[in-house]
């Protein structure tokens, strides 16, 4: 279910770029261990990574493409945070939030390891290498609009993890770790599990606004 989420975001992100290029889906792809393994910690890192390589594979590919397909793809996310969190919000005074449970922990996981991998290989790889047109503005909007989106999803998963708290109550613990004001709250400390849940948030949330902003305003163009 969760699988068929991501494939839907990343497809229309695909659709949405014009690049003209054939979406045969798995029909054509040749599955490595090693470089695979990762879809199942985290598919919607495999699925960007699958479409961005479709879309630099193609003959008469420009750079304005795949750069459209970040952004639309940013942009997407975040709207699917927004919306999730306002379900669940509804869906928890109909105390039927326990279904989406396993879908919203997952997805908690696999959105941050995408975003740390998308804007740490970003930072690594450095100017020279990046085959997209996006300028440095365009990575500090895409950062941004990232670091708005953990506060969203971080929300959804402390709602259905966390007992007896209600949705505002949720989006002010996210709040507090993504601003590293309230890492250390008293809900964790019976739960080892999910204070350690936590610090994927802050991590994520370092990953852009230590590394990926501080390269991104230092770079010519």
């Amino acid at each position: 279910m969760y699988f068929i989420l991501e494939f839907s975001v990343r497809k229309i992100s695909f659709e949405l770029a014009k690049t003209g290029a054939t979406n045969n889906f798995l029909k054509e792809y040749k599955w490595e261990f090693r470089k695979d393994i990762v879809i199942l910690i985290s598919p919607g890192y495999w699925l960007a990574r699958y479409y961005k390589d479709k879309i630099k594979s193609k003959k008469d590919n420009l750079p304005c493409h795949l750069k459209k397909f970040i952004k639309v793809n940013n942009k997407i996310n975040l709207c699917l945070s927004l919306n999730l969190f306002a379900i669940l919000s509804l869906l928890f005074y109909l105390n039927a939030i326990a279904f989406f449970q396993s879908l919203i922990i997952w997805r908690f996981i696999s959105r941050s390891f995408e975003i740390i991998c998308a804007f740490s290989n970003d930072v690594i790889n450095g100017h020279e290498q990046q085959k997209s047109s996006l300028t440095k503005f365009d990575r500090v909007k895409l950062a941004l609009l990232s670091y708005v989106e953990i506060f969203f999803y971080s929300a959804c998963f402390y709602l259905v993890t966390v007992k007896d708290i209600e949705p505002i109550k949720a989006f002010l613990i996210s709040l507090g770790v993504g601003t590293f004001t309230n890492v250390n709250s008293d809900l964790f400390k019976c739960n080892e599990i999910l204070a350690l849940f936590t610090y994927i948030q802050v991590f994520t949330t370092l990953s852009l606004v230590v590394l990926s902003l501080a390269i991104y305003v230092s770079r010519p163009k």
